[in-house]
């Protein structure tokens, strides 16, 4: 699919939408650093990082309100389920879409907490259900189902401070791992310590980490090269928008370099179309994520990220 036709597809999502403007109340439910307060959340590594920076916010809300819409924000989950379950809003009046990006705290699952109680409440929402958007969050359960059916199946290993190693299965001795908190996203958790040259006595360190943050580990073979986020509109058909290419110190190739918490929440990074730097990569990547949100299940708008070796193999990258 060119460029011609991927702005023909969003133009017949523009012609539904521009009909839909006076029936929709529009209620944004987003953590806003600032905004959100009275939440759980990790030394160090802060859930800040996936939180909206205000001018962010504002910069949704405001294009929403400029096209015609009526807007209301709450700025944690609590506060809109209380305003549905008590009436506070007038459901009669227009049809309620709910826009969430809200996922309040550190435990596990919770950004399907508004998606499932839109679904009990008979709400519309954006982005897919409750089940998918908490299988998309975990790693492990993700990456097993996708290496069935892509290409370059990613080797993927579970580690809990309860069980150990899950099946005894670990990285290679000697092998150059990356290790990853299983339920979190935004690089939470994820510093330079967590690429390191595995030995069976790094079990320690990494059931700490298990304990730390609550949670199982993932371990993944280090892939050097580049890094790439290709999103994707999800309806009738999927439609895969142009490969965004990770630049980190002005250089398109990133080698050893990675998001890790530092370098996403300080914005040390920058963007470019990586469509241009290799199409062929590109192409088959669309393909594979075509294919990859068919499998999981996901609607409406999602993301597949990759990591690119020297050679030009692909891996899908736990985000």
């Amino acid at each position: 699919m060119n460029i011609n036709d991927i702005k023909n597809y969003i133009k017949n999502f523009q012609n539904i939408e521009e009909n839909q403007r006076s029936k929709l109340l529009i209620v944004l439910v987003a953590n806003v650093d600032g905004e959100t307060q009275n939440y759980d959340d990790y030394q160090n590594t802060s859930v800040l990082s996936e939180y909206y920076t205000l001018d962010e916010y504002e910069n949704l809300s405001v294009s929403l309100k400029k096209l015609g819409y009526e807007v209301i924000s709450y700025f944690n989950e609590t506060d809109f389920i209380d305003a549905i379950i008590n009436n506070k809003i007038n459901r009669l009046r227009k049809k309620i879409l709910v826009i969430n990006s809200a996922q309040t705290g550190t435990y596990i699952g919770r950004k399907s907490l508004i998606p499932a109680f839109c679904e009990h409440f008979k709400i519309m929402y954006t982005g897919s259900n409750p089940y998918v958007v908490s299988l998309c969050r975990d790693k492990f359960h993700s990456n097993a189902i996708l290496n069935n059916y892509l290409q370059n199946p990613m080797p993927t290993y579970l580690y809990s401070y309860a069980h150990g190693w899950i099946d005894n299965k670990s990285p290679q001795e000697g092998e150059k791992i990356i290790v990853k908190l299983n339920g979190e996203s935004a690089s939470i958790g994820l510093t330079k310590e967590n690429v390191f040259i595995y030995y069976s006595d790094a079990d320690i360190w990494l059931k700490n980490l298990s304990k730390k943050y609550n949670q199982p580990i993932i371990a993944q073979p280090f892939i050097s090269g580049y890094e790439v986020e290709l999103p994707i509109i999800v309806g009738k058909e999927s439609i895969p928008l142009f490969a965004v290419g990770i630049k980190i110190n002005n250089s398109e190739k990133i080698a050893d370099n990675f998001l890790d918490y530092s370098i996403r929440f300080s914005h040390l990074y920058d963007f470019y179309n990586y469509d241009n730097y290799n199409i062929d990569i590109a192409d088959k990547m669309k393909k594979d994520s075509q294919k990859a949100v068919k499998i999981l299940g996901i609607e409406g708008f999602g993301r597949v990220d990759y990591r690119i070796d020297c050679s030009g193999r692909y891996y899908v990258n736990a985000p």
